[in-house]
């Protein structure tokens, strides 16, 4: 469904500038965004591409990725009741049927 989107290349548009509908429909369903019922804006911190090299008097390392996909999970907002296990008041999942066991606000 999704093509490929230079999210970077996004991202650098001015703020002043609308973004088409269509390619923010795109871009909301590629990597790193996924979908979960009842979040906005979601996505799998473990799908960021980054690199990391550190390096030492004798060694120089690189990792990519430093998260696993599918462990955690930055969003914009989870609209259900967050005291429900099983449902939100407006129909969309709770945190045990997402699959949600600990949710932190920063």
């Amino acid at each position: 469904m999704a093509t490929d989107i230079n999210l970077a290349a996004l991202s650098e548009t001015d703020i002043g500038e609308d973004i088409p509908k269509e390619t923010l429909a795109v871009a909301l369903q590629s990597p790193p965004f996924i979908f979960i019922p009842g979040t906005f804006n979601t996505r799998d911190l473990g799908l960021i591409t980054t690199t990391t090299t550190t390096t030492t008097a004798a060694v120089a390392t690189s990792t990519d990725g430093i998260v696993r996909p599918g462990f955690a999970y930055r969003s914009g907002g989870f609209y259900t009741d967050p005291q429900s296990s099983s449902s939100g008041g407006d129909g969309s999942p709770g945190k045990k049927t997402a699959g949600i066991r600990h949710q932190e606000d920063i």
